[in-house]
């Protein structure tokens, strides 16, 4: 009887344990899914100027060819932040999330706009 109830109290305990690893687990890739909050406030026709005020300088910034990109990584996942100008001001912006390994990975278009090809 001693026995069994031992038993029952170390598998509770496994489980237990193996429910909080798994709650970690989740809440840390749940977390790297998402990229700076700061990239929502950018719009199309914001400024250069005030674009890097709020996002910081690039990390490659193509003034030649009018454009600027961002990138935020984490364990599983990167996320992107592309921006053109035209006239100093935002004409296209993409954030896109790369989901996995740098060999193996899935792509989502997590916002797009584009004024360039728009009425």
């Amino acid at each position: 009887m001693l026995l069994h109830r031992y038993s029952t109290i170390v598998k509770v305990k496994q489980a237990a344990t193996v429910g909080l690893v798994l709650i970690v687990f989740s809440f840390v890739a749940w977390q790297q899914l998402w990229y700076p909050r700061v990239w929502d406030e950018l719009h199309l026709g914001m400024t250069r100027q005030d674009v890097y005020n709020r996002v910081g300088s690039p990390n490659q910034d193509w003034g030649e060819i009018k454009g600027a990109f961002w990138n935020n990584e984490s364990l599983t996942c990167r996320q992107e932040l592309w921006l053109y100008f035209e006239d100093e001001k935002v004409v296209m912006l993409s954030i896109r999330r790369y989901i996995g390994s740098r060999e193996t990975y899935k792509v989502q278009i997590v916002r797009f706009e584009d004024s360039l090809h728009s009425g």
